[in-house]
């Protein structure tokens, strides 16, 4: 396990949850942050928010985190994927 100070290694079933409270409290429509994040369609942005399997890129969770105010990151090791929120 990888400590990152100020950050919690969750599952990916809560990290989406996180993704989509912080979209509920975020007040942009699915146009406005594919276009804050460079893409040309909504399903994309629709993708991240897969609860069974992550259907995007990590690079695209990353943008869509940093659109709707969500601090984390993503992590491989050993070959799979740790996701990590912020503490606060």
């Amino acid at each position: 396990m990888v400590q990152a100070k100020g950050y919690k290694e969750v599952s990916f079933k809560d990290f989406q949850y996180r993704l989509h409270i912080a979209k509920s409290d975020c007040p942009k429509t699915y146009p406005e942050i594919a276009v804050s994040m460079g893409l040309k369609d909504i399903q994309t942005v629709k993708s991240c928010f897969d609860t069974k399997r992550q259907k995007v890129k990590d690079s695209v969770l990353s943008k869509l985190m940093a659109c709707i105010g969500v601090h984390g990151f993503i992590l491989w090791v050993n070959g799979e994927r740790k996701y990590y929120i912020s503490n606060k």
